[in-house]
């Protein structure tokens, strides 16, 4: 007989009880007495700021919870049922218990935080991260959370700009450890809104007062943070910190950083010289006759990099008409991007009579940025629609390198990192449909055509651009993050239900394997105790008291219905009997069995036991069959135990994970085993249709790899044997994840030394 339990009507709520039953407690204990680390001194200038600031932050904390008290009040007044009610009351007054557990919360996240400023202090424990884990059926609402925080951030960053902009600019001179930005400024908006995001995590409130709790800091708290601002700055300068520095002072800001980009500068040029010897093969090429009107370095009168840069406008015009004329998703071609042939042309159309040559370093750096957007153009591991967006900024790529050689050489240079950060962000997307409609390709596609129309030649609209993609892009990502710990979470409690199914299994098939039991018994193990014994595994493991006592219950039912008794078993039986019943009552009832069906269970229990005590011999019609015994070599017959999944995996369609075929090659093998988490793969179907999905997490327990779409969401599970399977058979290919510039620079310094070494 299968064995396929049943957790009654009330089973699922059951198992959100056991998965998250326990109570959330908060340790009311000070800093001095030994639980938490004490922290050092502040400063004598941030702990005066200290002072100063929270104490006016707390002055907006204190109407914000009076009015929370009122709106809570007021919705519950208005509720629609005595339920939503009551759930406003008791938000109304846990709000009330823990509103100074609040205020205190933020003063700590607040010294620490500045703390850190001129401190090396350990990473705060991510209570979050730490529950990732868990088994638990309990709905997210951090996505929500997550969009409050955000949105309350941005407006304060944008309301105080000036202001902040000051005050972070003090604070960068004062820290010690790395460049302060306004995102991390402790006193600005969005760390602000973390610290109080997160001291409500407690709060045993639902996702509906707590966002009236946000709304209202946002009003009474965010919107009057000018003046504390103001205050911050008049302290600190006083205390000498960049006292002269006025609003006036912000738009003359980026030359603070004249002497590191010099010498980035400086190294940029050396690279030019080494660059230079190898670049000598494609030099000599021009002046075989490659080229009629743009001449070798030195072979013919020089062309200005006045001359030059009119000469690139047009050339940058004509691309885009090229594109214009093509179609929305057309793209530039290798002879387009070759930028010497590009200018011969446009020298033979409007140049001067004779042939011209560009200066060393200019014809190093136009023959240097084509190489580079060719291997782009060539780059296998970016999508084509996004290929054919980032070529488009050759020629203003061109120009700054035509300026500042460090554009080669310097990792942070801005026009540098937005190419990086764009073809990361790109790496696992594959439009569903037209690549125009999506979204993500709009987004980069209007950056592209920002930086077309309005660049001057600076690199401050590269920053500008880097910056506003990064401040979307983490949007974004902090989304995906949730989404993809959710995956992992249901995944985890996939593999441990799964688990804790094999235990039940073997447990059960370890004491029945062989026997004739009572039809009652088998509905008992089946229906009911196969539950129990789950959700104790689960929530306790195989090393519990609790466990063994369920299992030792099990021992005990059986033994309570073997076909043969004495005289001294009967009268243990009599007084064993209540006592055996009422826990196996107790364990039903704490998974919500039906006590209906329990009520019938248990009498036809009782006249099994009757018959038992009366040594008469049971009904052969109310017995299980014995299963047949096992020939030697054969497994024992295996009762199936299959109690629900507390955490559902969410679908999806998933390429084979299990393919038959040869062993996989060594090799093969190696590279699977050497993927770490964040690496790309991409699966081709047989039907020509391509999968991108990154590696999230491998789970030892089963010897998984666990594969997210780039919206997080589980599309398929391999094994090392199946993964490098398919590697072997060209149906998964691994995807460099490495940084696009540095990856297409390696790439034409590697092609160029092969060239002379031919020579």
């Amino acid at each position: 007989m299968p064995w396929v339990p049943g957790f009654g009507a009330h089973g699922g709520e059951q198992v959100m009880h056991m998965a998250n039953g326990q109570p959330k407690v908060v340790p009311f204990k000070s800093d001095s007495d030994g639980s938490r680390p004490v922290s050092p001194p502040l400063p004598q200038v941030l702990l005066r700021l200290q002072e100063r600031f929270f104490p006016a932050l707390q002055e907006r904390l204190q109407p914000m919870f009076d009015e929370a008290d009122d709106a809570l009040f007021e919705l519950a007044d208005r509720a629609a049922s005595n339920l939503e009610q009551n759930a406003f009351f008791e938000s109304m007054r846990e709000v009330r218990v823990r509103r100074r557990d609040i205020e205190q919360g933020m003063a700590r996240r607040l010294r620490q935080g500045l703390q850190q400023l001129v401190q090396e202090l350990p990473a705060p424990v991510d209570a979050e991260a730490s529950r990732a884990g868990e088994l638990s059926l309990v709905e997210h609402d951090e996505l929500e959370q997550l969009v409050a925080a955000d949105s309350m951030a941005a407006k304060g960053e944008k309301r105080y700009a000036e202001v902040l902009q000051l005050l972070t600019l003090r604070l960068d001179a004062l820290a010690t450890r790395q460049k302060l930005t306004v995102a991390t400024n402790p006193l600005a908006p969005g760390p602000l809104c973390r610290y109080f995001i997160d001291e409500c995590q407690p709060l045993a409130i639902d996702i509906k007062a707590k966002l009236v709790l946000f709304k209202l800091f946002d009003r009474r708290v965010m919107a009057e943070l000018e003046p504390l601002y103001q205050l911050a700055n008049e302290l600190l300068a006083e205390a000498g910190l960049l006292p002269g520095l006025s609003s006036r002072d912000l738009a003359r800001q980026p030359q603070r950083t004249t002497v590191p980009d010099r010498a980035a500068t400086a190294t940029g040029e050396a690279l030019y010289s080494q660059l230079s010897t190898l670049l000598a093969p494609l030099r000599e090429g021009s002046t075989a006759g490659s080229l009629r009107h743009l001449a070798a370095p030195g072979a013919a009168p020089v062309l200005s990099r006045e001359g030059l840069l009119p000469l690139l406008l047009e050339l940058q015009q004509r691309q885009l008409q090229q594109l214009t004329g093509a179609g929305e998703s057309a793209s530039l071609g290798s002879e387009q991007l070759d930028l010497q042939r590009g200018v011969d042309l446009l020298l033979a159309s409007a140049g001067p009579e004779g042939p011209v040559s560009l200066g060393r370093q200019d014809d190093d750096a136009l023959r240097l940025v084509s190489l580079l957007f060719q291997f782009i153009l060539e780059d296998r591991n970016l999508p084509a629609p996004i290929k054919g967006l980032l070529v488009r900024l050759q020629i203003p790529v061109l120009r700054l390198a035509l300026q500042d050689k460090a554009v080669f050489n310097r990792s942070g240079h801005p026009a540098r990192r937005l190419l990086n950060e764009v073809a990361n962000a790109s790496l696992g997307w594959v439009p569903e449909g037209a690549p125009e409609q999506d979204p993500f390709y709009q987004r980069i596609e209007g950056l592209v055509n920002r930086i077309l129309d309005e660049f001057d030649g600076e690199d401050a609209l590269f920053k500008d651009a880097l910056a506003d993609f990064l401040s979307q892009q983490e949007l974004e990502q902090r989304r995906i993050q949730l989404v993809e710990r959710r995956t992992i979470d249901a995944e985890d409690g996939r593999v441990r239900a799964e688990l804790a199914r094999q235990a039940v299994q073997a447990e059960l098939d370890r004491r029945v394997s062989g026997r004739t039991l009572p039809r009652a018994m088998v509905r008992l193990l089946e229906e009911g105790w196969s539950h129990v014994l789950f959700l104790t595994y689960l929530r306790d493991g195989a090393d519990s008291r609790s466990w063994q006592e369920a299992t030792a219950l099990v021992d005990e039912l059986l033994d309570s219905v073997r076909p043969t008794l004495d005289a001294a078993e009967r009268t243990l039986l009599i007084r064993r009997l209540p006592a055996l019943l009422e826990q196996l009552r107790d364990g039903l009832n704490r998974i919500g069995f039906d006590p209906h069906e329990m009520n019938r269970l248990f009498a036809d229990l009782e006249q099994v036991h009757l018959a038992r005590l009366q040594q008469a011999e049971p009904d052969r019609e109310a017995q299980a069959p014995e299963p047949p015994r096992p020939q030697p070599g054969e497994e024992s017959p295996s009762l199936a135990v299959v109690p629900p999944a507390p955490v559902a995996a969410p679908e999806a369609k998933e390429p084979p994970t299990d393919l038959a075929g040869p062993e996989p090659s060594e090799a093969s093998r190696n590279r699977v085993q050497a993927l770490r988490s964040g690496c790309w793969v991409e699966y081709h179907s047989g039907d020509g249709r391509i999968t991108r999905c990154r590696l999230a997490a491998f789970i030892r327990a089963t010897g998984k790899y666990i594969f997210v779409s780039r919206a997080g969401v589980k599309v398929a599970e391999e094994t090392v044997d199946s993964l490098a399977r398919q590697l072997d058979g060209g149906q998964v290919v691994l995807l460099d994840d490495g940084q696009l510039f540095d990856r297409a620079l390696e790439s034409v310094i590697g092609n160029l030394r092969e060239m002379n070494r031919r020579r």
